[in-house]
């Protein structure tokens, strides 16, 4: 049951409007609260460290959109680079540390997984639950 939910025959579809509204806010969350929790560990400032949670709420939300279309996500190589962001980005709040380099890594990381190619970011890794490459 939790397979078939996770990984539907055929990728689910959000309304066109629901769906590009909401990536697109989500995005934007994500973007804007990172470049103020790294700017302000760039800068040493004390109270940017309270947009790591909008940052980790927005991840979270844009990673929900896309398990929602279909888990296959969670194992291509995009979703792979998604989820160690989001370990790391956790163990940055666990400790409660603004670490400049592994903020560093974090942007690094979300840039290569949102702007390698194609064929690279949507390959599966170890050939989740038998899905082919194509999927999602």
């Amino acid at each position: 049951m939790i397979r078939e939910m996770l990984f539907p025959r055929q990728k689910r579809e959000l309304p066109f409007v629901v769906d590009k509204t909401a990536k697109g806010l989500f995005r934007t969350a994500h973007v804007l609260s990172f470049g103020i929790l790294f700017g302000g560990a760039f800068f040493q400032v004390e109270d940017a460290s309270a947009y790591a949670p909008a940052v980790v709420i927005s991840g979270l939300l844009i990673m929900l959109r896309e398990i929602y279309k279909n888990g296959a996500w969670l194992c291509q190589t995009r979703g792979a680079l998604t989820l160690s962001k989001v370990l790391l980005l956790f163990g940055l709040l666990a400790i409660g540390v603004d670490s400049l380099p592994v903020l560093l890594l974090v942007a690094i990381i979300g840039i290569l997984a949102s702007h390698l190619p194609k064929v690279i970011r949507k390959k599966m890794l170890l050939g989740c639950c038998g899905m082919r490459n194509d999927a999602g």
